[in-house]
């Protein structure tokens, strides 16, 4: 009985000294007054020991670095989003397509002004402003525009006063579009846009475009000057702008959900 004790001792203390040997955290696990009896560990002190060691390895881990900071990392991505492969392939089509039909121009002499010419161009440039958002309407616009360059018979103002015009157009329709949509928001916003577009138009035809016309013409507009022009036409302008804008709206809410289902497809 005396040997067999024994035996039961040097057992117990061997499981004692192994559980302090493989105690990760570096501090014991049991002591001897500790143990439930049979050498075994506590429930208590293991669990007491387990989170002292997750407190050690939390101290002990760098913090965030300003290049794996998790603020810019939606930034980053959404970067690299925006200017993935196929963002710019559909970008450049659209800014073929624009280029393309804005050269296909239908005369709209409204009360005389036979200078007045109507294209569906502007219809890519309010799409992609809807598909992929107002900058990169604004991108595909500027190109547009550059193209048009070539082909220009004002010296370029008229490129730039459409620039702008169609800018102001896409702006407030697009980025309200980013927040709340809805076919009752967008046929709102596009005709606030319309109003806002007409302005800019009028604006841009006084003081850009009938002044160039002017200096490639020799000095005078059909025997008028700037200010006298102007005045003679700023209806027809007015009112062909709203006929162009109404048509591109319309255009735009009949295209945009069909292109919108083909870019989920797509994943653009």
């Amino acid at each position: 009985m005396k040997n067999k004790k024994t035996k039961m001792d040097r057992a117990g203390m061997q499981r004692t000294d192994f559980e302090q040997k493989t105690d990760g955290a570096g501090t014991d696990l049991i002591q001897n007054n500790e143990t439930n009896g049979t050498g075994l560990r506590s429930d208590r002190i293991w669990a007491k020991n387990t989170k002292n060691a997750e407190n050690q390895t939390s101290e002990s881990a760098p913090e965030n670095t300003p290049e794996t900071s998790p603020e810019k990392l939606p930034e980053k991505m959404d970067f690299k989003r925006r200017f993935s492969a196929k963002r710019m392939a559909f970008m450049a089509v659209f800014v073929a397509l624009s280029y393309a039909v804005s050269l296909l121009e239908i005369p709209l002499p409204i009360f005389g002004a036979e200078f007045l010419k109507l294209d569906f161009g502007n219809v890519f440039i309010v799409l992609v402003s809807f598909l992929l958002g107002p900058f990169e309407g604004v991108i595909v616009c500027l190109l547009k525009e550059s193209l048009r360059l070539y082909t220009t018979t004002s010296g370029g103002a008229g490129e730039i006063a459409n620039f702008i015009v169609t800018s102001v157009y896409l702006l407030f329709p697009a980025i309200l579009y980013r927040y709340k949509k809805g076919l009752k928001s967008v046929c709102l916003s596009l005709a606030v846009a319309c109003v806002v577009a007409m302005g800019a138009a009028l604006m841009t035809n006084r003081f850009l475009i009938f002044p160039a016309y002017s200096v490639v013409l020799g000095g005078s507009i059909f025997g008028m000057s700037v200010a006298e022009a102007f005045s003679a036409f700023w209806t027809a302008i007015l009112l062909f702008n709203l006929i162009k804008t109404a048509l591109i709206t319309l255009l735009t809410l009949l295209l945009y959900k069909r292109l919108s289902n083909f870019l989920k497809k797509m994943k653009i």
